[in-house]
């Protein structure tokens, strides 16, 4: 089955210790690990980085930071050589 529930688990110097996180969602997985990354966020993706589950002073070194794609029209516009491939 597809359910939305399941197990999250983070470990690391990002990580708050013994943290009791509220539900999160599937969708919050991908935000959070591009977060992480040192990534930005879409602004439109689903989900939401599980802010919650990070150490106290990690966001304040790491604040999220948020991104918009260019919509499809403008990005195909764009003249590719076969080098930019």
């Amino acid at each position: 089955n597809h359910l939305r529930a399941g197990i999250f688990m983070l470990a690391g110097p990002a990580a708050r210790r013994g943290a009791a996180v509220a539900p999160l969602d599937i969708c919050d997985v991908a935000p959070t690990i591009l977060h992480l990354l040192g990534l930005p966020v879409q602004e439109d993706m689903d989900g939401r980085v599980a802010s919650a589950a990070l150490a106290p002073g990690y966001l304040e070194a790491h604040p999220i930071r948020t991104d918009q794609l260019a919509p499809l029209a403008v990005a195909a516009a764009v003249d590719m050589s076969d080098e930019d491939l």
